[in-house]
């Protein structure tokens, strides 16, 4: 079960992260940017430093959990918060380039792979074993999500680079989720100081974008407007929304509040700018909307027990009859030794039924010459007389 914290850390990343994309569709002017994206990341990662520092500020001096060395920073712990900084720097610049070579539709809709690779990256780097419901309510969110991506005569338009891009931008969304979500939940610091640590590398590494970009050259701040300054606000609410979410629950959950902001951005969407939803969007969101029912159940559903028991049963089934085929081969291995001692018994019996027939023999010709012996010596007794 999900702790108060960590529900209300999940809603509140749903709810912000809706209103941030809803206010970067309204940041454009005539379809377009009149501002960097890039700076729009360097000023959220900025913002969230700041106000992680001042919640440090507030809470100084108090201990978290009874642990008085939570606000203690070592530099070798400072220098782990630059992996998940660099790769999520890296993963942040990979989308521009998968556009190169792809529409953005077909771009949307395999970026919904990443449900997947964060479930096995979870798998992988923190041992998380699911049981089989969870495991097909995670297959029925990927589905969903991917349904309510689709439009009537929708195809794949990539080339195999484009393929091979969003590949490699899955993967490194769910490496860089999982390695923040380790660093949170086992460096035994507190919640204000780890994002403090995590968003000055990303501070560090979203200067270096600019550069890449060239936004110095017309300006840091040029372009940007009301709904963009708030588009700012909120992606760093979600930053922190999203730290609370990985540190109290898991990047699973995470998942599960990120899809429901799709769908939510999509019905604002067909009242605010008149967005058409289509039927593959509703069947997408009933399935989603299946798939959390399921992942958040307590139990699995009778028919999911079932099929869990029958492959339980075949395995059973399996061991046994392997035991009785390891039974039988020791039972065939006991019976081979037991004949090999029976005849070694037997033998050894029989040499000594013949040692001692050698010794009763021995002792006959014994008796019979010391017989013979007194025999003699009576005689010649008998002479002397």
């Amino acid at each position: 079960m999900l702790s108060g914290t960590a529900i209300f850390a999940a809603i509140a990343l749903m709810c912000i992260n809706s209103t941030y994309n809803l206010l970067v569709t309204l940041s454009k002017t005539d379809g377009a940017y009149t501002y960097s994206p890039r700076s729009v990341v360097l000023l959220s990662e900025i913002l969230k430093t700041i106000i992680s520092a001042f919640s440090l500020w507030l809470v100084r001096g108090k201990r978290e959990n009874g642990d008085t060395n939570a606000q203690r920073v070592t530099p070798r712990i400072f220098c782990l918060y630059a992996i998940p900084g660099f790769l999520y720097f890296f993963n942040n610049n990979v989308p521009f380039y998968c556009l190169l070579y792809m529409d953005v539709a077909s771009f949307q809709v395999l970026l919904q792979l990443k449900i997947a690779t964060t479930a096995i990256a979870c798998r992988l780097m923190l041992g998380k074993i699911l049981p089989l419901y969870k495991w097909v309510a995670l297959g029925l969110l990927l589905f969903g999500s991917i349904l309510t991506q689709l439009e009537y005569g929708f195809a794949l338009r990539s080339t195999s680079i484009g393929y091979v891009l969003v590949s490699i931008q899955v993967s490194i969304s769910a490496v860089a989720s999982v390695a923040t979500e380790k660093l949170l939940k086992e460096v035994k610091q507190s919640l204000h100081l780890q994002n403090l640590q995590l968003y000055s590398w990303g501070v560090l590494f979203g200067v270096l974008s600019l550069y890449v970009d060239r936004v110095s050259t017309s300006g840091f701040l040029h372009g940007h407007g009301i709904c963009s300054s708030l588009a700012v606000i909120c992606l760093a609410l979600t930053g922190l929304a999203t730290s609370a979410v990985m540190k109290y629950a898991d990047n699973l959950v995470k998942i599960f509040a990120l899809t429901g902001a799709m769908l939510l951005v999509a019905c604002a969407s067909y009242f605010l700018f008149g967005n058409s939803i289509t039927p593959q969007f509703i069947c997408g969101a009933l399935v989603c909307g299946g798939g959390c029912y399921l992942y958040f159940s307590d139990k699995a559903p009778g028919w999911l027990e079932g099929l869990a028991t029958a492959n339980g049963d075949s395995a059973t089934t399996g061991s046994v009859m392997s035991n009785q085929a390891k039974n039988v081969s020791s039972s065939k291995a006991t019976s081979q030794d037991s004949s090999k001692n029976a005849f070694t018994d037997v033998k050894t019996t029989l040499q000594e039924s013949n040692m001692a027939a050698e010794l009763w023999q021995l002792g006959v010709e014994t008796a019979r010459g010391v017989s013979l012996t007194s025999f003699a010596k009576a005689r010649e007794g008998m002479v002397k007389l």
